[in-house]
């Protein structure tokens, strides 16, 4: 798969989970306002790193969620001052949602290829060759992937809240 096809995807899925998140969190913002930069540099993170994703295996998209977790976090508590979220133990936090996404979103990504490869070579009447349908389970993969990696910090805080909200600590 190409290199900037990679970095479209995930400059796409991670600008465009950071603002579903934001949307969530402000609950339509009505109590808060999109923060266009830090979508900006969720597009940027996943841009960068979509492209070196794909040859790191599972181990590598944990990682990779992580630190991608961490830059994202850092940079909205330093360009918004929220110095009260900046901690370590926030940042730690980032980054395990961030590991968990990146680790479901390798794992799920990579079924998602393989599954359609294998349905799409063999079950097939169409006349595209088989290595165009590879790149096209590919390009499907990735993109479930990358949803999959940035949806999962949103229903991590989600559940979170929900957890707290009924009174558990």
């Amino acid at each position: 798969m190409q290199f900037n096809t990679l970095a479209t995807i995930g400059a796409t899925t991670g600008g465009g989970f950071d603002y579903v998140g934001q949307y969530v969190d402000t609950k339509g913002f009505t109590t808060g306002s999109w923060r266009k930069e830090q979508t900006i540099v969720a597009a940027l993170t996943g841009g960068v790193s979509a492209p070196y994703a794909i040859n790191y295996g599972v181990l590598g998209n944990t990682v990779l969620g992580a630190g991608i977790g961490v830059v994202n976090a850092g940079f909205s508590n330093q360009y918004y001052a929220n110095d009260a979220t900046y901690t370590p133990k926030n940042l730690t936090a980032e980054a395990v949602k961030g590991g968990v996404g990146g680790f479901f979103g390798f794992k799920v990504g990579d079924y998602t290829t393989n599954y359609m490869s294998n349905r799409l070579i063999f079950n097939t009447t169409l006349t595209y060759s088989t290595n165009g349908m590879r790149e096209f389970s590919s390009y499907v993969g990735n993109t479930v992937g990358g949803s999959i990696s940035g949806v999962t910090p949103i229903l991590v805080d989600k559940s979170y809240e929900t957890f707290k909200s009924q009174g558990n600590k």
